[in-house]
């Protein structure tokens, strides 16, 4: 694992972290999405997007993000990395984005019992055509944080 491909692949997860923290803000899709994924993580962030929208929640804060890669294998038919993230927090938490329902805009959004601190994400990256996407993003249960 050199330096280079360390750094091309945290700076594929961070473009990825930059795209879905402004549509999760926003509720907005962004096509710089597809710079960053694919497959089912592709999947992951538009269900996700989607979820949002229906249950009028935003994401207007800044998430922690601690990522380190722990792996890569550059060589063989399909090059691949792994990333390791404690991620969310206290200053990313869910909130309606509009008065519905019986919910007024800006609050709370977090459901009962549910932790608001940061939660191990493993991130796996395969490359295609010179650079990294992001194609499988999974999240720990949100019971577990880091």
């Amino acid at each position: 694992m050199t330096a280079q491909e360390t750094s091309a692949v945290l700076d594929a997860y961070r473009g990825m972290v930059s795209v879905t923290d402004h549509e999760f803000a926003t509720n907005l899709p962004d096509p710089d999405l597809m710079t960053y994924v694919s497959g089912n993580a592709y999947v992951f962030f538009s269900n996700a997007l989607t979820y949002q929208i229906t249950n009028n929640i935003v994401y207007p804060g800044t998430p922690q993000s601690t990522p380190s890669v722990t792996n890569i294998t550059p060589s063989g038919a399909t090059p691949s990395a792994t990333i390791t993230d404690c991620f969310g927090g206290p200053s990313y938490i869910p909130v309606f984005w509009k008065t519905k329902d019986g919910h007024k805009q800006g609050d709370s959004a977090v459901v009962p019992g549910t932790s608001v601190k940061a939660h191990p994400v493993t991130v796996v990256l395969g490359e295609s055509g010179g650079h990294w996407l992001v194609v499988n993003y999974i999240p720990a249960d949100q019971s577990t944080t880091c």
